[in-house]
């Protein structure tokens, strides 16, 4: 008997452990310690100008706005922040957006470490993904197509920055395309990116770059897939009835969301904010808008400017965010799309609910709705709790910057310079719950694992509605 107790002895710890470090938890627990390394790393002196103070809660902000690509910072980055300063900045960027569990892994296969079935389970949690199977080669085309498209996103900026800043055009196209396509709307010029000539182009180059981080790895890898086969057929096109589901989903509520939001910009806009630009330019600068309002937010319009039918449009565009499995925040244009159809369905009394000949399951749908409502939940709780601590702002100056921030999106209305330290720790929390996502933060406080009970008890007869 002591033989066995001996044998059996070194299995508890192990066991207790792995029902204390789910992969939902492991998730958390890493992004906050990415957080605080890099809030330590910008508190540090040769961080900061010499003329300047440190904080650390201010760096705390900083350092989670950059790990959740959000953009809202405290400080400005080129007055603030030395050169130190700003390139940890960036590899915090560079981590929110591929993130922390692509990057070790990129570390793990640097070093030829053998990854683990729980290292691959965070990782299937982390890539928002059914199972675990070939999860290591998808980060890899993660990982792979990211440099590649900020590369390319770099030497079309090269020709944007050299000509104004000369060699340290070369720092700001670096910057500014890996903050893009990581949908971080941070700027580090020191000057406005309207003085420069080729303004035009460099909006369009980030809003590229934005669009892309926006949609997701996994629709372009899709849609590259089919286009290659459509190449070998001799086919300029992808053919839409090869493209996956998912694929679709996020094609039809981006092209929504960016088609409605540019009208309404032009109309809402066009004699006001816009006036000077024309029909032209206020097409363009509302397509920016549209976009750029769902991810990134770059500050390509002023949001003061802006109408109060046009902030509420940004509020709902930032609620909604990016696609899953990309560099955006929000409930993403999936959610959205899912509560619609079963919206839909619901009214027209039809029991299943179908896209493209498929059925959604009602395990996607519970989630897409546990995410929706939390998510309200959230919004309103905070703005509730802001109109205590911060009440010098309007409502709907608050209601704006919690969007903002769940959204990880970053665009201000003049709330964030001026936040209380509780209105700081709330913005930090959740900037954290928007980059991690909503429903891994909810199940890091339970079992992760699907438990269907062993027991089915009769229905209940309740009136609804």
């Amino acid at each position: 008997m002591a033989s066995e107790n001996t044998q059996l002895q070194p299995d508890l710890p192990s066991k207790k452990k792995g029902k204390l470090l789910t992969p939902a938890r492991i998730i958390v627990l890493g992004y906050i310690t990415v957080i605080l390394v890099g809030a330590f790393l910008l508190w540090l002196p040769a961080a900061r100008q010499s003329d300047t103070s440190g904080n650390f809660l201010n760096s705390i902000f900083d350092a989670t706005s950059a790990v959740c690509i959000t953009g809202f910072l405290l400080y400005d980055i080129a007055n603030y922040y030395t050169m130190f300063g700003q390139i940890v900045i960036l590899v915090l960027i560079q981590i929110g957006g591929l993130g922390f569990m692509s990057i070790t892994t990129l570390m793990f296969l640097l070093l030829g470490r053998r990854i683990s079935l729980r290292e691959r389970l965070v990782m299937q949690e982390a890539m928002n993904q059914d199972s675990f199977g070939g999860i290591i080669s998808v980060i890899k085309r993660v990982i792979i197509l990211t440099f590649i498209v900020q590369f390319i996103g770099f030497l079309f900026l090269l020709f944007v920055f050299v000509p104004v800043a000369e060699w340290r055009g070369v720092y700001y196209a670096v910057f500014y395309s890996v903050a893009a396509f990581c949908n971080a709307g941070v700027s580090v010029s020191g000057f406005a990116l309207s003085e420069i000539a080729a303004y035009r182009l460099l909006k369009i180059i980030l809003t590229c770059l934005t669009l892309l981080g926006g949609l997701g790895y996994l629709v372009i890898f899709d849609i590259g897939k089919n286009w290659v086969s459509c190449l070998r057929e001799k086919r300029l096109l992808p053919r839409w009835r090869y493209l996956a589901t998912h694929t679709k989903i996020v094609i039809y509520a981006s092209v929504f969301l960016i088609v409605v939001s540019t009208l309404t910009f032009v109309f809402a806009e066009y004699n006001y904010a816009f006036s000077e630009e024309g029909f032209g330019g206020s097409l363009l600068y509302s397509v920016f808008l549209s976009i750029n309002a769902r991810s990134s937010g770059f500050g390509f319009v002023d949001t003061y400017a802006l109408s109060e039918g046009s902030r509420l449009i940004l509020i709902a565009n930032m609620f909604i965010g990016a696609s899953p499995a990309s560099t955006g925040g929000g409930i993403k244009t999936t959610t959205a799309f899912l509560i619609f159809v079963y919206f839909l369905s619901t009214i027209r009394l039809r029991r299943e609910v179908t896209v493209n000949k498929s059925t959604i399951s009602h395990r996607h749908l519970s989630k897409a709705i546990t995410i929706f409502v939390f998510a309200i939940m959230l919004l309103f709780a905070a703005t509730f709790i802001l109109t205590w601590t911060d009440g010098q702002f309007y409502l709907g100056q608050l209601f704006f910057e919690v969007a903002s921030a769940l959204g990880t999106v970053g665009l201000s209305v003049g709330v964030i310079s001026d936040i209380s330290n509780i209105g700081k720790i709330l913005f930090i929390f959740l900037m954290l719950i928007g980059r991690i996502g909503i429903l891994t933060f909810g199940m890091s406080f339970y079992n992760s694992k699907y438990d269907d009970p062993k027991v089915k008890w009769a229905e209940a007869k309740i009136l609804v509605g």
